[in-house]
């Protein structure tokens, strides 16, 4: 393991996302065949990168949310076999000119472990008009959030913020209907209203539409407001539960 080591370059050894895989990689029960093939297949697609972009991989600007991905890991450190990595290896350094390693990599362990997944809305019947943050999390890990406002017949959000690594796989989907549960249980009667719809933002449009909200014209020139109204929620909530 020694000769491995030594090829990795210095923008790897900075890079604190990479050295706590490596890490990960050395407290696994791998063999050292195993991990020297695993940690090769890292060195050789970063060798690629460096070279087109000469530039270090900074993925996570948030020290908490990588803190939380690997404790997540490490719960989960019995499945971390030679196969299970070696798959998300090849899978996450397939396209070294297109794709980037540790967003391929995070997505793979999302969604080998979809099951795990937990949403929670913070809407309480208890503190009805408190402001919220409603959340679906991997472990600790955020994959997607909205911040939600009860006021008046109203509650309000802004949009559903889901992680680059987390898209396209029902992440957003999976929270916005169990919002929609928790405001017709919580809430009936009120209207679940999104005031800033980007009219650039042709994937956010769609899908409101596809759940029946009223896009209407927002005193933002540059956006919509999507308009859940009473009858709409207890529609969804119908066809979910």
């Amino acid at each position: 393991m020694e000769d491995t080591k030594l090829k990795i370059t210095p923008s790897i050894e900075k890079n604190a996302w990479l050295n706590q895989f490596f890490k990960l990689i050395f407290n696994s029960q791998l063999t050292e065949k195993e991990m020297s093939i695993i940690m090769s297949k890292i060195i050789s697609y970063y060798s690629i990168r460096n070279k087109l972009y000469m530039r270090k991989e900074f993925m996570f600007s948030e020290q908490n949310k990588e803190k939380r991905f690997f404790n997540y890991v490490s719960s989960i450190k019995e499945k971390l076999t030679f196969e299970y990595l070696n798959e998300g290896i090849n899978i996450s350094t397939k396209n070294p000119k297109e794709t980037e390693f540790i967003d391929n990599f995070v997505r793979y362990i999302v969604l080998t472990n979809l099951s795990d997944i937990k949403v929670s809305t913070g809407l309480s019947s208890e503190h009805k008009d408190l402001s919220t943050i409603a959340s679906c999390t991997l472990g600790e890990y955020p994959l997607a959030e909205l911040e939600l406002y009860a006021a008046d017949n109203l509650v309000l959000f802004a949009g559903v913020e889901v992680n680059q690594n987390a898209r396209r796989l029902g992440i957003g989907t999976r929270l916005f209907e169990e919002v929609i549960s928790d405001v017709h249980r919580i809430h009936p009667g009120k209207e679940l209203v999104a005031y800033t719809v980007f009219k650039d933002n042709i994937g956010a449009i769609e899908f409101y539409k596809s759940l029946g909200a009223d896009l209407e014209e927002s005193v933002f020139t540059d956006c919509y407001t999507a308009r859940f109204k009473p009858h709409i929620i207890e529609k969804i909530y119908k066809k979910k539960n």
